[in-house]
């Protein structure tokens, strides 16, 4: 088990990696990808982490990495071997209650339960949502206890069956180890200087301690070990082992190893114990005591037992012993070292996981040829499908960063690096590979070849360097300074005239690396632009760090559309046909998306938790990623076929001029990912169907040219292997009519009668073409106001008389007040006549004046209709009364 320093650092790395694990989603039926590996993986000079370590039998041992991976190797002689996925976030404590069963607990709150001979055949269950899992425990093949960080004891099966039961055995301590000496009591310790002793099936306590040492100042209890019910090991930050006896008395506290943290233990027997200091150091005496074991060369009993360096190098992450003569010990470093504790010969340290290069680009110029670049500035080529490697070659010893890589020939390929060079070199036989700084000063962050005599790479100073290869002195320069200023992140050149780049504010900006000039940067994502492809010279695709995707033409990107493929940062990408793209995630994942689609078609992992640094597609059935621990992985599949029309699209809405039409899509099989709709004006018999420019989406408002003729639709659909071979086409509709006019207003008056009433009068006439008038709102001339009391849904209305056709009915509806009348019709009609007077209609005093006058006054009239389907049609008159 770890230290609580290193499970805490541990689990929060983990949970975030496990938030986006859970957010990222099930795998799709649709993948076409399915991925194996590690292939030809890249021993370089750093290692991946092993977190825990533990043994099944004398022979076999398993170490656990970071990334979530075990490692079997034999403890007398461990040797290098490949990690096998077994756990999907950061493997935390492990134990092996028997020869072909270990069982792990990760920082996401699973057990992972597996053969260490076999490990591939790993289940996993969640037994300790929302919290972190750290030690671990078996007290048989079919019954485990663990214990987390916030104080809960948890009994489960490896097998999933019976659901785990959970007990707050320490609530709200963070509880560093556990051991159970019986099988219906478990101990556990804190860091707060507490031992718990409690039973696993009820959670119920019958003894809590505390247990403080002697040094005088705060420390946490790190390691446990239960030699027997009555007697118990556990060893502190400050160097101090503490016996005691779990049923609640007698209390030994023996200074080891005073002033360095101890912080893992174990007791292959109740005579003899091993710890490991922070330091590496190793320590083995007998329980209660600071002396050695009985046998233990050139020491003598009355002396204290002396610390033995064993991994002084690396940040001890794991101890086990399989017996009193041998233990092994893992580091946060990749390494393994075997030690007798009673001889104390030490051997190794020797490294566990060989995938230990930090692979950072990778580029395949065939289907049988891969070679990846590592952040030393090696090169590892490899056979893809068989997975036979070279040996890795040294091109660019330089180089602290490979950001890029690009192979436009099987016999060349080219780095660039955090020292502005760039390296040529043949991957089938690198010898002396030519090496050229393009820029003093500045890393090249990208590069694109779209031909073996021209490159065109990126500095983090926003400028472009176009060079050929093979004489790249004569390397032209440009700035493609961006408003926003940040960094270039990427580029493809889908022709050796044209090269789309993308920034680090979602900017993409396009150019001819010939002759750059000053293109002009356009806005494409939302954040910050991570990969960019370009299937075509129409055609670009690119992500971002918050998972989203766009789809551009280069020349018009402005007009681009975008959607969220994942819930993760995307890191790179690669597009095999204008309809499927793959991108890699943060979180080890694989998106497979069509560029017009809505989002991903798929989600697969390639490797839990892994850290892809790079991504190569030389076809649509296979592709390679290589990460940052020196793995590659391949993916292979096949494409379905072309989607096949099973039924026509159909269009609804009303056939007018101004009327919004709405394409339904047609059926088809093949698993379509996304649509292409044109819309179509055929003649007045629908013969002779032409597409209409720019009518492209699904929805569609007609125009005045449409008048008189037909419209209809027509729809391909394309998934990843591309669009339909014909398009299906719909039914047309009617002919479109036109838009109705609006209604014309006659015979307007107003007058004043002695007695002081006001009567207003007009006559409203649809216009031809135009619907009947079932509802209108009449603004008043002003100086002229309506007012009825509430609203009137029936009835008529005292000052209110209105004939349709001359015949006098009542409003189903009205009211109004000021200027304002809206009325509706109980049945609609195509001529109607309004007279308004008191007391519905009332005259302000100062227009009451000018016409008593009988002088000219000026008057204005609006009446709106609303016409569904159409916008407001609207009708004003103006007339001078007298």
């Amino acid at each position: 088990m770890a230290s609580p320093f290193w499970r805490l650092c541990a689990a929060c790395l983990a949970v975030a990696a496990a938030c986006v694990v859970v957010l990222a989603g099930p795998a799709s039926a649709s993948a076409a990808l399915s991925w194996r590996g590690p292939v030809a993986p890249d021993v370089g000079l750093s290692g991946s982490a092993l977190t825990t370590v533990a043994c099944a039998s004398t022979s076999t041992c398993s170490a656990l990495t970071s990334a979530g991976g075990a490692v079997a190797f034999d403890p007398a002689a461990p040797a290098s071997g490949a990690a096998v996925a077994v756990a999907p976030s950061v493997p935390l404590a492990a134990t092996c209650p028997a020869a072909g069963l270990c069982v792990a607990v990760d920082a996401a709150g699973n057990e992972v339960s597996y053969n260490p001979a076999a490990p591939a055949g790993a289940t996993v269950h969640a037994i300790d949502a929302g919290h972190v899992p750290d030690a671990v425990t078996c007290l048989s093949t079919s019954t485990c206890v663990a214990v987390d960080t916030s104080g809960n004891a948890i009994m489960f099966s490896p097998t999933g069956a019976p659901a785990p039961v959970s007990h707050a055995v320490d609530a709200g301590q963070f509880i560093t180890a556990v051991s159970c000496p019986a099988s219906g009591e478990c101990v556990a310790v804190d860091t707060s200087d507490n031992e718990v002793t409690f039973d696993p099936a009820s959670g119920q306590s019958s003894a809590t301690q505390t247990l403080k040492d002697y040094s005088g100042t705060a420390s946490s209890l790190n390691a446990l070990a239960c030699v027997s019910a009555t007697q118990c090991e556990t060893f502190d930050g400050n160097g101090y082992e503490i016996q005691f006896n779990p049923k609640g008395n007698g209390l030994t506290i023996v200074p080891l190893d005073k002033g360095h943290a101890i912080e893992l233990a174990a007791c292959p027997s109740s005579g003899q114990c091993t710890v490991l200091d922070a330091a590496g150091n190793a320590l083995t005496f007998q329980p209660g005591t600071s002396t050695p074991p009985p046998g233990t060369p050139g020491s003598s009993p009355s002396q204290p037992a002396q610390p033995v360096p064993v991994a002084p190098s690396g940040q001890v992450t794991g101890l086990a012993c399989d017996s009193s003569s041998r233990c092994v010990v893992v580091t946060g470093q990749g390494q393994v070292v075997g030690f007798d504790p009673v001889s104390e010969a030490v051997a190794g340290p020797v490294v566990a996981d060989p995938g230990r290069g930090a692979y950072s680009a990778i580029a395949c110029a065939s289907v049988i040829q891969c070679t990846g670049a590592d952040q030393q500035g090696d090169a590892l080529t490899f056979d893809p499908q068989t997975g036979a490697a070279r040996a890795p070659a040294g091109v660019d010893p330089g180089a602290v960063i490979v950001y890029g890589e690009a192979c436009p020939a099987v016999t060349q390929c080219t780095l660039v690096d955090d020292n502005g060079n760039e390296v040529t070199f043949d991957p089938q036989s690198p010898g002396a590979p030519s090496a050229k700084q393009l820029v003093a000063n500045h890393p090249l962050l990208a590069i694109a070849c779209p031909a073996s005599t021209q490159c065109t790479a990126l500095t983090d100073d926003r400028d472009e360097i176009t060079f050929d290869p093979q004489a790249p002195a004569a390397a032209t320069y440009a700035s493609l300074d961006t408003p926003a200023g940040d960094a270039l992140t990427a580029i493809a050149c889908p022709l050796d005239s044209q090269c789309t780049a993308v920034d680090g504010s979602g900017q993409a900006v396009t150019f001819d690396p010939r002759a750059p000039g000053r293109p002009r940067p356009v806005a494409v994502l939302p954040a910050a632009a991570v990969a960019v492809a370009c299937p075509s010279a129409r055609e670009c695709v690119g992500v971002d760090t918050r998972g989203d995707r766009v789809t551009f033409d280069p020349a018009s990107p402005a007009r681009a559309s975008t959607a969220v493929i994942d819930s993760a940062r995307l890191q790179a990408l690669q597009c095999v046909t204008a309809t499927y793209c793959v991108a890699l995630d943060a979180a080890g994942h694989a998106v497979e998306f069509d560029p017009h689609g809505t989002g991903a078609t798929a989600t697969t992992t390639v490797s839990p938790g892994a850290v892809l640094a790079g991504l190569s597609c030389q076809s649509s059935d296979q592709c390679v990623a290589v990460d940052r621990a020196g793995a590659a992985f391949v993916a292979t599949g096949t494409l379905p076929a072309p989607p096949a029309d099973d039924g026509p699209p159909s269009i609804s809405g009303r056939a007018r001029e101004g009327a919004t039409l709405t394409a339904a899509p047609g059926r088809w099989v093949g698993a379509p990912t996304s649509f292409a709709t044109q819309w179509e004006r055929c003649t007045a018999a629908g013969r002779g169907c032409r597409p209409i420019a720019g009518a492209t989406s699904p929805r569609y408002r007609t125009v005045a040219a449409d008048v008189g003729h037909r419209l209809r639709v027509s729809e391909r659909a394309c998934n990843q292997s591309g669009y339909a071979a014909a398009a299906a086409v719909s039914r047309p509709t009617g002919r479109i009519a036109p838009m109705p006019a609006p209604p014309t207003i006659s015979d307007p008056s107003i007058s004043l009668a002695r007695s002081g009433r006001a009567t207003l009068q007009f006559t409203l006439t649809a216009a031809r073409f135009g619907p009947e008038v079932a509802a209108l709102a009449v603004s008043l001339p002003h100086g002229v106001a309506f007012s009825v009391p509430g609203s009137r849904r029936s009835g008529r209305v005292p000052g209110l008389t209105l004939r349709v056709h001359r015949r006098a009915v009542a409003p189903a509806a009205a009211h109004g007040s000021r200027g304002r009348l809206v009325l509706a019709l109980r049945r609609a009609a195509h001529e109607l006549r309004l007279t308004l007077t008191a007391p519905a209609l009332r005259v302000r005093a100062s227009l009451a004046r000018r016409l008593r006058r009988r002088g000219p006054v000026r008057m204005e009239l609006t009446v709106t209709l609303n016409v569904r389907g159409h916008r407001r049609l609207r009708a004003t008159r103006r007339w001078t009364a007298r």
